[in-house]
């Protein structure tokens, strides 16, 4: 995921300063390195951001926290992730065996399975990749 990213393609980008780096609303993949311990927040992905978003850092305690608008449609995978105040449209994956926030929501925010947002988030990436690539399996 890195790798496509750092390629720009679809809109893709990687940031490791979150004040001068990302611009919204996010498409592609982009691929949040965070230092270690490091907290993304306050999210606002503006109207409608999409595609693939990863928080990571090399410890695996990167977190998003304060998710407070807007709307994302794809996949999310983040190490951490507390207080989800948005729409997410497609699916969220914590990394994480021990949460350290006090909930992933407590307010108004929506987490909506959508098996079509992810197909759409994933497809796109692929195509920022070359090669000829076939799904082996798909479980919903």
């Amino acid at each position: 995921m890195k790798d496509i990213a750092l390629s720009g393609a679809s809109g893709s980008q990687y940031a490791t300063d979150l004040a001068a780096a990302l611009s919204f609303p996010l498409s592609g993949v982009t691929y949040v390195g965070l230092p270690v311990g490091g907290e993304w927040k306050p999210i606002y992905f503006g109207e409608v951001s999409s595609g693939i978003l990863v928080v990571h850092n090399s410890a695996g305690n990167a977190k998003m926290k304060d998710i407070d608008s807007g709307t994302f449609s794809g996949l999310i995978i983040a190490d951490d992730i507390e207080h989800v105040h948005a729409t997410i449209i497609g699916a969220v994956v914590s990394l994480t065996t021990a949460p350290n926030g006090n909930c992933i929501g407590n307010g108004n925010g929506e987490i909506l399975y959508s098996s079509e947002a992810i197909m759409e988030a994933t497809g796109s990436a692929r195509q920022a990749i070359s090669g000829d690539y076939s799904i082996v399996s798909y479980w919903e």
